[in-house]
């Protein structure tokens, strides 16, 4: 049976390696490799045998990371670092899609947020995502993020589905 990790990507509680990151979250253990490899910190929060029978509703295969970066020390010098170096490195990562992302604004109730700004990185299915973190390209990239994330950096695998809304549905009129 395969094993799946389950787990999240926080920064480390430690002040000695505040600029590091530890993972737990759903993902092989190769590309857990792959990111102790790149100088994540990596904790299995729990290892369990996938049973998709066993469940109501089918595993869903991440097909996406999204990293959501903490307020930085100083924002210009982030924007300019990730931008000119960190982004052209991500952007050479094998089976990525397309990177989505930008500024957070504020919160929606008001007020300042805890992010900075939101990266969203697609690929086609899990097992080109897991190839991608145990790429030299990947390792280098998830590396980079210490550089220039002085706010810490919170990564997620997520699943991403669409769905067309009643206005993308619509047909002009003639």
């Amino acid at each position: 049976m395969d094993t799946q990790l389950h787990s999240e990507v926080e920064r480390h509680p430690d002040p000695e390696v505040s600029r590091r990151m530890v993972l737990r979250g759903v993902i092989g253990s190769g590309a857990a490799a792959a990111l102790i490899a790149a100088g994540w910190v990596v904790e299995h929060a729990q290892a369990q045998e996938a049973t998709p029978a066993a469940s109501p509703m089918p595993a869903a295969e991440p097909n996406a990371i999204v990293v959501l970066f903490g307020q930085p020390t100083d924002a210009a010098a982030f924007e300019e670092y990730y931008f000119g170096t960190h982004r052209p490195l991500a952007l050479q990562i094998p089976g990525l899609i397309e990177i989505l992302g930008g500024p957070i604004l504020g919160a929606l109730e008001g007020g300042a947020s805890e992010h900075h700004r939101i990266a969203i990185l697609r690929f086609p299915s899990q097992a080109e995502l897991e190839a991608a973190l145990t790429s030299p390209e990947g390792q280098e990239a998830f590396a980079d993020v210490p550089n220039f994330a002085t706010g810490g950096a919170t990564a997620h695998l997520a699943r991403l589905e669409s769905a067309p809304t009643t206005a993308s549905m619509a047909t002009p009129a003639a």
